[in-house]
């Protein structure tokens, strides 16, 4: 409105005011009609001034003329029969003629216009305009091509308006909608899309609607993103493997949509009908198949499904019909007939199928191309061209024909064929099966056997019907004869065929030998019966043989060779030996046909106890208590340990084991009663042996005596005299018996000195020098665990020195409680100065044990090897134990140019290996320490060294193995129960491996030290220039830094053991075999471990042997806890 209009409307309004004043308040004109109007309309405004008198009419304070051609103004109404904007928008007022000062109050009537059409006028691209191109997807759109990650300002120009347009919104037409990013500015209505991506592409719609003129209008453009470097695009093709799916409401649906050429996430979508198909629980489309998945389809999902690709050169789609009410499947049973020809046959169809479909119509396809309605298919005098697939298919008007088939066979007459098992030529004695097969599988067949000359047709009393197969179990001599089976039908006359069954004329067993069992030193006679033969009265020719070699009669064996009559030969071996076990046969020949019957001979041995524990034992509470009843015999009898008659079991404290140790680790009162062990043989032979255990308590403190305890004090000393009295008397005895002793003394010391000389003989023929120790004493360092120094001591195992109850062993965590075991040994005292002579008195051996007479000694020339200090050679020792006079003994020799002080730590150390009480240890039965060379008296098993017995023993191509793998896992079992004892008595190893274990010819494997392992087997062992070190079974620590000599711990120890384990199951290989001992050192600290032996050894110990081999020390298994799982492994 302009300046001057509104001075006019002011002018009227004063107008009106006075006119209101001057009539004392009476109402004023009123102008009456519509304030907004569209341009175009026609509008009318009255004037009401409550009289019939003439009006004058004002538009924006000028009086508007009857003469205007813009108004039609007639007496109180003025009228515009089309409005127009420009001219009639405006503020209007009326006035009677009479008095045009009384003016009415203003009107204003506004015209809404809007000219011309909204468009999209500008695209950019970073701030540059974008020409456009013909959409080639979209026809009659105007498309813009931009690059991906740019920025793109599309602006939307509006037409002028009244009032202004403000209201303009933009939406992308395609789906994928960005947020409305528009806003006003100067050149429209614009929409900013920052970054733009690929998947920005499509149709973007600019729309307007002027509410108040009525008008509504939109513009569309296409946007293309185009990827910088890209592959051209291809146009996308639609296909969908089925046009219709079917389903049923509930089910989980999937329709199939496969797409070709260039899309992208996004480009595909589906539609029911005209609805783009929402993306939630019930609808999911899969971003790579393009497959569209309906779970827990309902009725309404029923319809067209349209699949639709896009990109920016084309767009394509395909449809699929999804039915919710169809037919599921047809049914033909069965889908394969065989019938004879000429006969009849009916062929049914059935199907499944909604219930709320009507019932489908069935229609059967022949052969030969004719079509039958109805559920079923009669066909009759079947000839051979009626043969083939017939279809039965079951349609419905609302659902998709199913079809099914079935295949028929028309078979010519049958043909009967009998097999004879094992064939025609009948044993005497031995099964015969006759099986009778027809080329036909009609229901109503029927085979009937029977036997030529024969009416009963139970003729065999030992035979067995069953359908087509005739089994004689036991074949005789009026079995022999000729055999019909014969097949009828209700279609065929009788067809039958026959066999002739004869008695062979070769040689075969009258009964299979397949192994026969003898107990040793019993008398076994084994038989061999031959039938057949083309001798009429049965003679054959026999030859026995055992391991492929001729077998013959010896003053223990008696063998029927050469003629036998009846055709039986015998084996008798008057006393079974253990030599006797092995694989034999009988060859028997009538100089046409022979047979060989093979079979093998096992020998077992009745079972025995080899030790048993004493009748009675005496312990004290928290002890630990190692019995053992060591049985003998093959197979190896199981032993059971009862207590007061009942079995006794293993747990958490005690370990019972089969092969007839009993451990209790820490003894309690409740242990205390009668044990018994026993074992059944498989010869029936059932022993037992007692063993009453006695549990003392721990003796207390004693406490002082009170005030109270002073009469029972007055007692004791009384008591005290009257046994010095006794001790006295005592004393003035021994002072007589020393005197004999002297005397006796001087008369055993010729003959000594003869023993000595033959001693010296023997060490003469030695020369040694003195080797560096493996590892020395124990030592602590700065974070107070106790460790190996390498170079002190010559002793495989080392002690603790203190007297407390820490492990010393640096892989054993602070959190783990071990049991201290019997008291540690003092620590070991200085040489005792003075003579030689007395250094046996000094030396602190074990109660009951002193210094081993030398003369009872006799060393052969037999030398083991060579030690740090001298050879081990094996001897005799005389009464050296209380079960027999003469022991076959290992003897190590102690010599030294330097003096016995430098002999002083290790015959201590021998004296505290005395103490050890294990069966899995090699003892020492004594020392004889009463002048140079000290002799150090092992007990030795027979067999020697276990790795050189499983050297021997390793199985070879051509022979059955000596060793089973159940005797390898005892070998185990035994050293692992031994490192179990030595950790509990806290001692450390440290060179663990079968070298350092003997082995008795009843298979009992001890951990022995006779320190010669570096002598017999150099190869095992690395010189790094100060020490011989067996790096192949140390740790990975302990390799890290070998030439500072390694600190041995129980961790290291735990590792070799399982080193020992792969040494034990490969027969002595050496471990990491091809490996240099550079290679060695370098790789085993970087994760190289030994893989399964090619023997192969039980999954359950290998992965015992993973746990062993745990590069961090805390994480490997304790002894404590190897010892019965390798117990528990069973190999089968």
């Amino acid at each position: 409105m302009s300046s001057e209009s509104r001075g006019r409307c002011v002018e009227m309004f004063l107008l009106s005011f006075i006119y209101l004043l001057s009539h004392g308040g009476a109402s004023p004109p009123t102008v009456v009609g519509p304030p907004v109007v569209i341009e175009g309309d026609s509008v009318s405004l009255h004037c009401d001034t409550g009289s019939s008198e003439a009006v004058q009419w004002f538009k924006d304070g000028v009086s508007v003329s009857v003469s205007n051609p813009n108004f039609d103004t007639s007496e109180s109404n003025i009228s515009i029969s089309s409005a127009n904007a420009t001219i009639h928008s405006g503020t209007y007022a009326c006035s009677l003629t009479s008095n045009q000062s009384e003016v009415s109050t203003p009107f204003q009537l506004t015209v809404y216009y809007f000219h011309g059409k909204l468009s999209i006028c500008k695209v950019r691209e970073n701030n540059i305009q974008v020409s456009p191109v013909d959409s080639m997807l979209y026809p009659g759109l105007s498309s813009y091509s931009v690059s991906v990650e740019s920025d793109v300002l599309l602006t939307c120009c509006t037409p002028p308006a009244i009032p202004p347009v403000h209201n303009v919104s933009w939406i992308k037409v395609d789906g994928n909608t960005r947020p409305s990013d528009g806003g006003d500015s100067s050149e429209g209505w614009s929409l900013l899309l920052s970054d733009i991506a690929v998947n920005d592409r499509g149709r973007y719609r600019c729309s307007y609607e002027h509410v108040a003129a009525g008008t509504v209008q939109s513009e569309e453009v296409e946007l293309k993103v185009a990827v910088q470097g890209s592959t051209p695009a291809t146009p996308v093709d639609v296909t969908v493997p089925q046009s219709t799916v079917c389903t049923k409401p509930g089910n989980t649906v999937t329709i199939h949509c496969t797409v070709s050429g260039t899309v992208g996430n996004g480009d595909v979508s589906w539609k029911l009908g005209d609805n783009t198909l929402p993306s939630n629980e019930r609808y999911s489309v899969d971003p790579v198949t393009n497959s569209l998945t309906i779970t827990n389809a309902a009725l309404s999902d029923d319809g067209v499904y349209k699949c639709t690709a896009i990109n920016d050169l084309n767009a394509d789609s395909a449809t699929v019909h999804l039915n919710m009410t169809c037919i599921h499947s047809v049914h033909v049973s069965p889908s394969f007939v065989s019938t004879g020809l000429g006969t009849s046959k009916t062929l049914a169809c059935s199907s499944n199928h909604d219930d709320s479909l009507a019932t489908p119509t069935y229609f059967w396809f022949t052969p030969q191309g004719i079509e039958v309605q109805g559920p079923e298919l009669v066909l009759n005098n079947l000839q051979y061209s009626d043969a083939g697939s017939y279809n039965c298919t079951a349609s419905s008007p609302n659902s998709l024909p199913v079809s099914s088939l079935v295949s028929l066979t028309v078979l010519g007459p049958p043909l009967v064929k009998i097999t004879a098992f094992p064939n025609r030529e009948a044993r005497l004695y031995r099964p015969l099966t006759l099986h009778c097969s027809v080329n036909v599988s009609i229901p109503d067949q029927e085979i009937e056997w029977s036997k030529e000359n024969s009416t009963d047709k139970n003729f065999i009393s030992s035979e067995s019907f069953n359908s087509n197969i005739l089994t004689i179990r036991n074949f005789s001599v009026s079995d022999v004869g000729v055999y019909h089976c014969s097949y009828t039908s209700d279609t065929y006359r009788e067809v039958k065929n026959s066999v002739h069954v004869v008695l062979t004329n070769k040689i075969y067993p009258k009964f299979d030998i397949i192994s026969r069992t003898g107990i040793v030193n019993e008398i076994l006679i084994v038989t061999c019966e031959f039938l057949g033969g083309i001798s009429s009265d049965g003679t054959l020719t026999v030859s026995w043989f055992k391991g492929g070699s001729p077998l013959r009669s010896s003053r223990n064996v008696t063998v029927s060779n050469g003629v036998v009559q009846g055709g039986v030969a015998s084996l008798t071996i008057n006393s079974v030996k253990m030599s006797d076990e092995g694989s034999y046969s009988c060859l028997a020949s009538d100089g046409v046909h022979e047979f060989n019957e093979t079979f093998e001979i096992i020998v077992n041995v009745p079972g025995s106890f080899l030790e048993v524990p004493p009748s009675s034992v005496q312990y004290m509470e928290g002890e630990y208590l190692y019995l053992e009843c060591r049985v003998a015999g093959k197979p190896l009898p199981k032993v059971t340990w009862l207590k007061e008659l009942s079995h006794l079991e293993s747990d958490d404290r005690i370990i019972v084991d089969s092969n007839g140790s009993l451990v209790i680790t820490s003894i309690v009162m409740s242990d205390a009663g009668d044990y018994l062990c026993f074992f059944d043989s498989p010869d029936g032979v059932k022993e037992h042996s007692t063993v009453t255990i006695k549990v003392s308590p721990r003796q207390a403190t004693p406490t002082a005596l009170t005030g109270d305890d002073t009469i029972l004090g007055l007692e004791q000393n009384l008591f005290i005299s009257i046994v010095l009295a006794v001790v006295g008397v005592i004393f003035i005895i021994l002072i007589v018996l020393l005197l004999c002793c002297t005397l006796c003394y001087v008369k055993c010391r010729s003959r000594e000195r003869s023993t000595n000389g033959h001693q010296k003989a023997v060490l003469e023929t030695v020369s040694f020098e003195r080797r560096p120790s493996l590892r020395g004493s124990l030592r602590k360092d700065n974070s107070g665990i106790l460790q190996q120094n390498p170079s002190d001591l010559s002793s495989l195992w080392t002690f603790t020195t203190d007297n407390s109850n820490s492990v010393p062993m640096t892989a054993v965590s602070s959190s783990v409680a071990v049991s201290p075991g019997p008291p540690v040994p003092s620590p070991i005292p200085p040489p005792p100065d003075g003579p030689t002579a007395s250094l046996a008195t000094e030396l602190n051996l074990p109660h009951g044990i002193s210094s081993f007479p030398r003369h009872k000694l006799m060393l052969s020339g037999d030398i083991m090897g060579e030690g740090e200090f001298g050879p081990v050679v094996k001897a005799i020792a005389r009464h050296i134990t209380e079960d027999s006079s003469e022991t076959l003994v290992a003897v190590k020799v102690l010599m030294s140019r330097e003096g016995e002080e430098a002999l002083w730590p290790s015959l201590m150390d021998f004296s505290n290996q005395m103490r050890l009480s294990s069966p899995f240890i090699s003892k020492i039965l004594g020392i004889c320490a009463d002048a140079e060379p000290y002799y150090v008296i092992y007990e030795y098993l027979d067999r020697g060294d276990l790795k050189n017995f499983l050297f021997a023993s390793h199985p070879s191509p051509h022979s059955e193995p000596m060793l089973t793998q159940s005797d390898l896992l005892h070998f185990v079992s035994q050293i692992a129960e031994g490192m179990r004892y030595l950790y509990s008595q806290q001692i450390i190893h440290g060179d663990l491996a079968t070298r350092n274990c003997l082995i008795s010819s009843n298979f009992s494997v001890k951990i022995a030290d006779l320190g010669i392992g570096h002598d017999l087997y150099e190869q095992d062992y690395y010189d790094n220039g100060s020490q011989l070190l067996p790096i192949r079974w140390m740790a990975p620590e302990l390799l890290k830094d070998s030439n500072m000599g390694p600190a041995f711990s129980l961790a290291s120890d735990i590792w070799s053991f399982g080193v020992f384990c792969w040494e034990v199951f490969s027969y002595a290989q050496q471990p990491y075999e091809g490996l240099s001992d550079e290679q060695v050192l370098r790789l085993v600290p970087s994760g190289h471990l030994l893989s399964l032996p090619e023997e192969g050894m039980p999954a359950l110990l290998y992965s015992l042997l993973m746990d062993c081999w745990q590069f961090d020390p805390l994480q490997r298994p304790l002894f404590t806890e190897i010892a019965p799982a390798v117990r528990g492994i069973d190999v089968d």
